[in-house]
């Protein structure tokens, strides 16, 4: 697919491709029992992805960007990079027009900035998915009970 899309002169196509090729590669690099070297892929193919959307067109209407910054969050995510994850899954739900793509950004996110060992930005992305209950009980775990009274 990247060589059609090298062809046609598509660079957007071209770049989400080779993306998409990155996690192919990485995911074989995981079957081979070599993680740095997956995680080298993943990031590499996080960076396409940003490219990509770079190189997107504007008139889509957003649609697009939440696609690319999702797959970009994943990426990093599988990388290890969870807090960079975590910006990446925040941008795409502010860009998100669909509730519920919002809703499991924003949940994607708080995963990530809980792997990352941010729990208050894990928090803010729960409430932002309408998970008061679950921002809560992050927020009384880590005895945040003032952000909890704010949030309140």
């Amino acid at each position: 697919a990247v060589k059609c899309f090298q062809h046609s002169g598509d660079k957007h196509f071209e770049l989400q491709a080779a993306g998409m090729m990155k996690i192919g590669e990485a995911k074989q690099k995981i079957a081979e029992g070599k993680p740095e070297d997956a995680r080298k892929h993943y990031f590499s193919a996080a960076l396409l992805f940003q490219a990509a959307e770079a190189d997107a067109p504007q008139d889509n209407g957003g649609d697009l960007q939440v696609k690319l910054d999702s797959d970009a969050g994943h990426s990093l995510y599988n990388a290890g990079g969870y807090d960079l994850a975590g910006a990446m899954f925040s941008i795409a739900a502010d860009a998100a027009r669909r509730e519920v793509d919002r809703v499991r950004l924003c949940k994607h996110g708080a995963r990530c900035y809980d792997k990352a060992g941010k729990p208050l930005e894990a928090a803010r992305m729960l409430l932002g998915a309408g998970r008061l209950k679950d921002a809560l009980r992050i927020l009384r775990d880590i005895k945040e009970y003032e952000e909890g009274v704010r949030v309140l």
